[in-house]
């Protein structure tokens, strides 16, 4: 067999064949029903896959009506994808054999690779190997497979698929876990237009899908289930994109905690990532973090509805359940939306239809409107016209049977009339009931809990918003240090050496602009060195020190009230350090302005060889440990988004002469750190007292620790 693709357009790409296959072949394919290998077969079938399928069996001659071929080279005609379920020994030879043959796709299921050991490593190495070399993309190993829902594709071995395979929807589901895949889908297959359960991601990795799946045209969101982030520089890349096109996408993360990222090391061989990073990456790239399977499963039912109807903070509740119109009030107004009050028009219809209800938001219709499916049709519709109502809730609670039925038609009625988002919540009742069956088969977004419900929506609110958000009208912060401050970076940039003392990183910070307190040097013997300006008590006593980062590990700090204390605490503390830091050099004490008062905070930035300079904000001096609130974000940070970061830390803040001075603080600190590039290792400022208000609100650099990675012939 020739090369199959030689004559393929440039567009038919390897990714696409992966996940739009138009020809497959299944090597190991088995006539067993109980084996993975015989599941793609009969789902192939019975979903009426459109294209030729060619079982590799030399022991069958046809499975599931399809007819088996004894080797790969036997098969007559193209081949878009091949399925590989033989034993992790078999595999890289199987490849090659693909390879040679032109097909540049695989699907493979077979376990026993990097999740197996040091020995399934080495196979998994090898395979990565042939397929970098080839241009071929491969999911898996150890996965569940893909599904093309439109093109009715089943490459996997999911339970089920058949039942959930009916509609393309506007989702796509891209999940390291095979188990994890197929919750997503029970129940909710119609959302999604593609399934991949990717495994080991050892070729193609979830940056990838997510990557193919933002520039599909049938996508209005993806959403994903990630173990370990592979490839950060592509996956920044799809994130970028997606935040340009305005497509949301969701994770759920693994791996928040040590121990949980060490059990999904195990799992598929992920990688450890800092969860104080991850958080950052996805708040820079607007990225919706989930916080369980259940609010990941109800944002992608959520994507597919709010693909083809309005929603907004603004939301509406109209129940027949009181006690529930009560409840969801703290819900809706926690996850950040709104309960607008309705316009006397609202109201006053609203009144006209139930008489005996109290026209508000939320609205309990009592029994009389819950009674009749005309009344509560028209209830909802009229709430729904409304100009501050941008969705509506429903929850019901207790209607089986006719009574659930008649409910379900009167939400179907009244979303049939309007372009906003209406939820029903189904609740208490069964499900298995006439009237859930229909609200799921009509395509609306029925849920079971408005507690995950809220949650999920409100997730989709706040994306929304950023996407259309402008920068604030806040000043803007002069980014460019000034020149000498440029050239002074330079300058350690070219250096060899690998940290700054304090009085070498504060004399940086006053070349940038920022404040610092008043300070002289003096040697061991309480000598002022030459040119030092007088010292001004009470003041604090530091030793100064590159081999120091923290002096007050080893007694480096102290506090001298009068002039004739100086001599002694200097004496006292040169004999600490050089007991508590034998090997560390100790050039001269510093005698620093002790400036009293004001709120210790902590700005502290750290290049991440795989993400990029990373910069924490929070408090400082003693809290900093004390309290683990940071907030995180990546570089380039400018003035409005250092702003944002601010007021994510301080929740209620509304004293924008403090957001002002703090921002402009952080953004000049991280100009610093982005001006010595990969050389930067860590720079922190702890603390950084903030004092004042209104026009004399400062903030004021009191410590600073700047340490760089070695200079090589990349940096210099």
């Amino acid at each position: 067999m020739t090369d199959l693709f030689g004559s393929m357009p440039a567009a038919d790409d390897p990714m696409s064949r992966l996940m739009m296959p138009r020809s497959v072949a299944i090597l190991g394919a088995s006539t067993d029903p109980g084996k993975f290998s015989n599941r793609p077969l009969v789902y192939l079938a019975r979903l009426g896959f459109a294209g030729p399928v060619y079982p590799v069996n030399p022991e069958a001659s046809e499975i599931e009506g399809y007819p088996c071929y004894r080797s790969v080279e036997e098969i007559p005609g193209p081949v878009d994808v091949a399925i590989i379920a033989r034993p992790a020994a078999a595999v890289n030879d199987d490849v090659a054999r693909c390879i040679a043959l032109g097909i540049r796709a695989f699907v493979v299921f077979s376990a026993g690779f990097a999740e197996a050991g040091p020995e399934g490593a080495a196979l998994q190495a090898q395979l990565v190997e042939q397929c970098r070399v080839a241009g071929a993309v491969l999911c898996g190993p150890n996965c569940t497979g893909i599904v093309d829902v439109p093109g009715r594709a089943a490459l996997s071995f999911m339970t089920n698929l058949d039942e959930e395979v009916v509609d393309g929807g506007s989702v796509a589901l891209v999940s390291g876990s095979g188990s994890i895949a197929a919750i997503m889908v029970q129940g909710r297959g119609r959302i999604f237009h593609s399934i991949a359960s990717i495994g080991n991601e050892a070729v193609t990795t979830c940056a990838d899908y997510i990557a193919w799946a933002i520039e599909q045209p049938r996508t209005s969101g993806v959403v994903a289930f990630v173990e370990a982030i592979r490839d950060p520089a592509r996956l920044i890349s799809a994130l970028e994109r997606a935040r340009q096109l305005g497509k949301p996408i969701a994770i759920l993360k693994a791996g928040r905690t040590e121990q949980s990222a060490e059990v999904a090391a195990t799992h598929t061989g992920a990688l450890i990532d800092d969860d104080a990073t991850i958080e950052a990456l996805f708040q820079h790239y607007n990225v919706i973090r989930a916080n369980s399977l259940d609010e990941l499963k109800t944002i992608a039912v959520l994507m597919h509805a709010g693909a083809s109807r309005s929603f907004g903070p603004g939301i509406g509740v109209l129940t027949p359940s009181g006690g529930t119109a009560v409840l969801i009030v703290d819900e809706v107004l926690g996850h950040g939306m709104s309960l607008p009050a309705l316009g006397a028009d609202t109201r006053a219809q609203l009144q006209a239809i139930i008489p005996q209800a109290t026209p508000a938001n939320p609205m309990d219709v009592t029994g009389f409107g819950a009674s009749s499916p005309a009344i509560l049709a028209r209830s909802v519709e009229t709430m729904l016209a409304d100009s501050a109502i941008d969705a509506v809730l429903v929850p019901m609670g207790g209607g089986v049977n006719k009574v659930g039925s008649g409910r379900a038609e009167a939400l179907i009625n009244a979303a049939a009339r309007t372009s906003k988002l209406l939820v029903p919540i189904w609740q208490g009742a069964t499900r298995e009931q006439p009237g859930y069956d229909a609200l799921i088969h009509s395509g609306l977004p029925v849920m079971t809990d408005y507690a995950i419900l809220t949650a999920a929506l409100g997730h989709l609110v706040r994306h929304r918003l950023r996407c259309a958000a402008t920068p604030q009208a806040t000043p803007a912060a002069d980014t460019r240090l000034p020149p000498a401050a440029r050239q002074r970076l330079l300058d350690v940039r070219a250096g060899e050496q690998t940290s700054l003392s304090e009085p070498e990183v504060k004399a940086l910070f006053t070349l940038a602009g920022l404040q610092v307190p008043g300070a002289s040097l003096f040697d061991a013997q309480a000598q002022p060195l030459p040119g030092q300006p007088t010292a001004v008590f009470p003041a604090v006593l530091k030793v100064v020190s590159r081999d120091i980062a923290h002096k007050s590990a080893v007694s480096g700090v102290a506090v001298v009230h009068v002039a004739e204390q100086l001599a002694t605490s200097i004496a006292s503390m040169h004999a600490a350090v050089s007991r508590l830091a034998p090997e560390a050099r100790i050039d001269a004490y510093l005698v620093e302005e002790k400036i009293d008062g004001g709120l210790e905070l902590m700005i502290g930035l750290k290049h991440d060889a795989r993400y990029g300079t990373l910069a924490s904000f929070g408090l400082g001096g003693t809290w900093a440990n004390a309290f683990k609130g940071a907030v995180t974000t990546l570089l380039p940070l400018d003035h409005p988004q250092a702003a944002q970061l601010v007021r994510r830390f301080f929740a209620s803040m509304d004293d924008e002469a403090v957001v002002n001075t703090l921002a402009g603080f952080i953004v000049t600190v991280c100009a610093i750190a982005s001006g010595l590039g990969e050389r930067l290792d860590v720079l922190e400022i702890n603390p950084v007292k903030l004092t004042g208000s209104g026009a004399d609100t400062r903030a004021i650099a009191l410590d600073g620790v700047l340490t760089l990675q070695p200079l090589t012939g990349q940096h210099a």
